[in-house]
């Protein structure tokens, strides 16, 4: 049985490994605390506006214990605000990074939002803009349940005006301000 130069060359060690680069992988479960997968643009409203909810509660600590004047109980409340305040920048930070996944970006791309004037319109983009259907590197699509739409719904009206209002130089407000009273 005689060998071909194709049959040699084919085997060989020294052959072009071949990969298939396009494999979408399985899904995640989708952890809060995890910066892996992607969330669509309703779960993600969704969760920046039970994430703002956090964040308000625990201002509204501080500012319950500073009416107190017992600075024991403001050291506490503080305290506590403060780890609360981490953990939801923290969680918001995750949420954002899976957002720019379903947008088929890096999360670095969320970055962008800390750039006076460009970035509320940056986020503004990513908050409205539905992901891709098709699958991609980062996984495969998920639905969003019927609490995240309501809650994004929410998100969106809360989130949206004060956005766009981010993006209004400070003297235009106090003229803007004129206007509505």
């Amino acid at each position: 049985m005689s060998a071909t130069a194709t049959d040699v060359f084919d085997n060989s060690a020294f052959a072009t490994p071949e990969a298939n680069l396009d494999v979408v992988p399985k899904d995640s479960p989708d952890k809060l605390f995890s910066y892996q997968g992607r969330i669509g643009v309703m779960r993600y409203n969704a969760r920046l506006i039970q994430i703002s909810f956090i964040m308000l509660l625990a201002a509204a600590a501080i500012f319950g214990a500073m009416a107190t004047e017992n600075n024991i109980v403001i050291a506490g409340v503080g305290v506590v605000a403060g780890i609360a305040f981490i953990v939801a920048l923290w969680l918001m930070t995750y949420q954002t990074i899976k957002r720019m996944h379903d947008l088929g970006l890096s999360g670095w791309w969320q970055l962008l939002g800390a750039i006076p004037f460009i970035g509320a319109f940056w986020v503004l983009y990513y908050m409205l803009k539905p992901g891709k259907n098709e699958g991609n590197k980062f996984g495969n699509r998920r639905a969003a349940t019927t609490v995240d739409k309501v809650f994004a719904v929410l998100g969106m009206i809360v989130w949206v005006p004060l956005i766009l209002l981010s993006a209004v130089p400070e003297e235009m407000l106090g003229t803007l301000a004129l206007y509505f009273m």
